[in-house]
């Protein structure tokens, strides 16, 4: 099992990704990436999707593209509540085909050695690819509070939009949240990044 914290992120514009060549079921994959503060790689551009692919070529790896919520409604791991249909996807002739000959089912995406997106079951164990925004530095001051609490995001940002819940919802950055993600609010010095 390797430790994420000795890898070296490769970057991409905003974002960090690491290519972990660990077999793991889809499941294991996005918690291993939401331990090191981000998701399964969502791809938004062809550039972004040739990047990831060049993480591993010689590797199919998981993706975070997935239909678990709803059938047939693919969204990224980093978001499942939006049922986001990506503007961009790259998929293999005849894919997503959920595996409609036997009828098991296919939730999960990996994409394949030439950059093309497969659906298939989520148990079956690949290797995988992480992305998170990139760690900067923060100059400002954080209490961290878990979301139910405090609302909000601060993920890697220097403003989060306010001082209490209310003013975090008006600047819109609660609604996307899952209740177990951290989130700051500005003004104690209890946490500094």
């Amino acid at each position: 099992m390797q430790n994420f914290e000795t890898l070296i992120p490769f970057k991409f514009l905003e974002y960090e990704y690491l290519f972990i060549n660990e077999s793991v079921v889809w499941w294991a994959a996005e918690n291993k990436c939401y331990s090191w503060g981000g998701n399964l790689a969502s791809i938004r551009t062809l550039q972004e999707n040739n990047f990831v692919l060049s993480l591993h070529k010689d590797y199919d790896a998981w993706i975070g593209y997935n239909d678990n919520e709803i059938e047939g409604s693919f969204a990224w791991a980093e978001d499942p509540m939006s049922l986001y249909n990506s503007s961009f996807v790259d998929w293999a002739n005849g894919q997503p085909d959920n595996d409609i000959v036997s009828g098991t089912g296919q939730d999960c995406v990996y994409q394949d050695t030439y950059g093309k997106w497969i659906d298939n079951q989520c148990y079956m164990e690949l290797p995988y690819v992480c992305k998170r925004y990139k760690r900067t530095k923060v100059g400002s001051i954080f209490q961290e509070l878990w979301c139910d609490n405090a609302g909000g995001i601060c993920k890697y940002e220097t403003n989060c939009g306010g001082n209490n819940r209310t003013e975090h919802v008006k600047a819109g950055l609660c609604k996307k949240q899952p209740k177990d993600v951290k989130c700051c609010i500005p003004g104690n010095s209890t946490l500094q990044w």
